[in-house]
Order: C-alpha cells, then structure tokens, then sequence
C-alpha cells in the first residue's frame, strides 16, 4: 500500500507532507511579524483571504532563516481545523510512497523521525500536527481569529 506525498526542498534536503494535508502552495506574498513569537513564526499572511501562520522550515529545523528569493514557496496545510503555510526553498512533485518504504529513526535530536527511501533518495517526512504543536500554533491561529 502506498500514500501520496507532497515533496519539496529545505536546506538542500528532501522533505514531503502527505498530499491530503496540504491545501495549496503558492509563491511568497508579504509577511507580517507577530510580536512575540517563535523565531522561526515567520510571521502571518494574507493566502486566499485567510490571515495564516507561516513557519520558517529551515529555521525549525536547520536554525537559521530563510533568505526569500523567487524560488521559495508557502505549502499551505490544513490539521484538525486549523491553517498554517510552511516557507519551504522550492516545491518539487507529488510522489508515491509506498508504507515499506518508511522507516522510522529514533533518537534523532531526541526526536523519533520518519524517513522514506525510495531507490537512492532519502525523503523526511513531516507531520502538520509536529509544527503546529512545536510552536504552539494553535493559541496563536486562535487568536488571529478572535482579532479578525
């Protein structure tokens, strides 16, 4: 059995979101700074009418920010919900994965990762509930919904 995954580039690696979390993505319109945030929050911006948390991916993981070029792209995801946009350095395809293919690595940065190897491609898999949980999102969409 195989699940299809939305891919695209962070730091020069290999990520994926399973397809059916992800909304959109779109190129980088203005972002605002939410004070008091995570410094990896980039910030908020308006996506298809809705003001939405962008997180810094390779800030998250790598620890330093994203320099924005034409290149880099909003994968907009959707959980429980709630709607966030990750700022990822480029979008790639759409690709199956079969369940064979995962394995899971634990201990990694204290951290139990799923990674995908597919031939001689090594794929990260992300989570949308990680992110959001990580940076504590959901009081923070909470209360752009309540300000809006």
């Amino acid at each position: 059995m195989s699940e299809k995954y939305v891919t695209f580039i962070v730091n020069g690696e290999e990520m994926a979101l399973p397809i059916d979390s992800v909304e959109y993505i779109e190129s980088v319109g203005d972002i605002t700074d939410v004070p008091k945030t995570d410094e990896c929050v980039a910030g908020v911006g308006r996506i298809r009418g809705k003001v939405i948390p962008i997180v810094d991916v390779k800030c998250s993981l790598f620890g330093h920010k994203t320099e924005l070029t034409d290149s880099i792209r909003l994968i907009g995801v959707h959980h429980e919900g709630r709607d966030l946009a990750f700022l990822v350095d480029e979008a790639r395809d759409v690709l199956d994965i079969s369940h064979e293919d995962i394995q899971q690595v634990e201990n990694v940065a204290e951290k139990k990762l799923d990674i995908a190897k597919i031939g001689d491609r090594m794929v990260l898999l992300l989570k949308a509930e990680y992110m959001i949980q990580k940076f504590k999102l959901e009081d923070m969409i909470e209360d752009l919904g309540h300000q809006l």
